[in-house]
């Protein structure tokens, strides 16, 4: 099987970028919130729930949502596996949590979601994707380890496309990228699925 990266998106305080190139701009120089806020409003329209969300399940949800936009992705479907990573777990609503404890008013609205893998249960819903998914705390974002996870679940399960993400937050400090693998057997490919290859486009956004 010979897979290749098809498609990458970033999103930073500044921009959100696909394959890139920028796709919608921070132009009025918002907090990451409002920022997040305003791309909801503009991208993704009627979805109350996402005001609920913490950091990471809006990024992944505003990322999903853009590869369904621009018709990458189709909703409803259990050929989509998951992949993400990051270094910081789920620490800003952890800390913000712990904050509510110690004034002895514990938020259930924060406690659900002191788990990084949360975001990958709202874009599933979302989207209705039901297929395979795993979120792994790493030290930084590791080819080798995406590598493995695809391979692994390309045996036994028959996945067409593997959603691949680093969405790293720490006090509105965002480091989020998206990158979509799949088979070239029935298409051109984009771009080798190696390590040179991923460390390049990361770097570049």
């Amino acid at each position: 099987m010979e897979l290749g990266i098809t498609t990458y998106l970033s999103l930073s305080h500044s921009s959100l970028m696909m394959n890139g190139k920028t796709i919608f701009e921070n132009k009025d120089d918002e907090d990451l919130i409002a920022f997040l806020k305003t791309i909801y409003s503009k991208r993704i329209g009627e979805y109350p729930k996402f005001h609920k969300m913490d950091v990471l399940s809006k990024v992944a949800t505003i990322l999903s949502c853009e590869l369904v936009e621009q018709n990458i992705l189709e909703q409803n479907t259990d050929k989509y596996a998951m992949v993400f990573a990051n270094a910081t777990s789920s620490k800003t609503v952890d800390m913000a949590f712990q904050a509510s404890v110690a004034k002895k008013n514990p938020s259930p609205a924060l406690f659900v979601y002191t788990l990084p893998n949360i975001c990958i249960g709202e874009i599933t819903i979302k989207n209705k994707w039901t297929g395979d998914s795993i979120f792994c705390l790493q030290k930084n974002l590791d080819f080798n380890f995406f590598k493995e996870q695809i391979m692994a679940m390309a045996v036994q399960n028959n996945n067409s496309h593997y959603i691949c993400a680093w969405i790293n937050e720490d006090n509105e400090k965002l480091d989020a990228f998206l990158f979509l693998v799949e088979s070239t057997s029935e298409k051109t490919l984009t771009l080798p699925f190696n390590e040179d290859t991923l460390n390049n486009i990361y770097n570049s956004k």
